[in-house]
């Protein structure tokens, strides 16, 4: 993706986005690496994610990004997990990011498992 492209979108946003592969992500969960930590403390217990709520500010915010970070041309997918420090996750599903509500999956993300959103249509 176009890096000027990616710093215009994130840029207008509370929270941003870092590029990386899945295993980027899941190196990061595994070694507490919060380079694409969403959340600001050790749980989500204090976010918006956290409080299970679709219709919060900040779950409402961080579905704007994704959606628009997965329209830039170029972009592939974007991976999310909810996942205690220096654990694994246990499972991994894809998804298309175009079928997903994705506000609400935002607010139920089952932890331990790992997220590909396809932006492919």
């Amino acid at each position: 993706m176009d890096e000027a492209a990616v710093r215009s979108v994130s840029g207008r946003r509370e929270r941003r986005l870092a590029r990386g592969t899945r295993h980027d992500v899941k190196m990061a969960a595994l070694s507490a690496d919060d380079a694409f930590r969403v959340t600001r403390g050790a749980c989500d217990c204090d976010s918006a994610i956290g409080a299970h709520d679709p219709t919060a500010d900040g779950v409402r915010d961080l579905a704007g990004l994704i959606r628009e970070m997965g329209g830039l041309p170029g972009a592939k997918a974007a991976s999310c997990c909810k996942t205690w420090a220096g654990e694994r996750n246990k499972r991994e599903r894809r998804l298309k990011l175009a079928e997903v509500e994705l506000e609400r999956f935002l607010a139920d993300l089952e932890p331990g498992t790992l997220y590909t959103l396809s932006c492919a249509p």
